[in-house]
């Protein structure tokens, strides 16, 4: 028997079987030897989403851009510099809105470094405390410079 289409043959070799209806018994056997679908899957899926979850946070810790790293001594040089210079630029005398907000923004920045020193917080603390009040410092000079220009939105 050399057909060409040899599924086809199959197909009809099956349909022209007798359908036999098995009884209850041997249902229960069959429902008793295959677990639910849902039994089966679900360990997979646990593991799955540990694993996802494992990765991501590896990814969190291992590829973090490291931040550069504070240097006491260059802030407190850039500090000075930026100090001197606003003393300077103090003499004009200036009144504008801005850079009465940025005085007070600065004088916040101060407080709060100076209350993290006090209670010796960590140095992760104390370097972004120095960065503010570098860049508060920096924004106030620059409003003392330029007086006429929009220093704040």
């Amino acid at each position: 028997m050399s057909e060409p289409n040899l599924p086809e043959a199959i197909r009809l070799r099956l349909a022209a079987l007798p359908e036999i209806a098995p009884s209850d018994a041997l249902w229960l056997r069959i429902a008793r030897a295959q677990p639910p679908v849902r039994a089966r899957r679900w360990p997979y899926a646990v593991a799955a989403t540990a694993a996802a979850l494992a990765a991501f946070a590896i990814g969190i810790v291992v590829l973090e851009p490291p931040s550069p790293a504070f240097q006491p001594d260059r802030a407190l040089a850039e500090a000075r510099t930026l100090e001197q210079a606003l003393a300077d630029a103090r003499v004009r005398g200036v009144t504008n809105p801005d850079v009465r907000t940025l005085e007070r923004e600065l004088a916040s920045a101060d407080a709060a470094l100076q209350d993290a020193v006090d209670r010796r917080a960590a140095s992760r603390e104390l370097d972004a405390l120095w960065r503010e009040r570098l860049v508060r410092l920096a924004a106030l000079v620059d409003a003392y410079r330029h007086p006429d220009t929009l220093v704040r939105i």
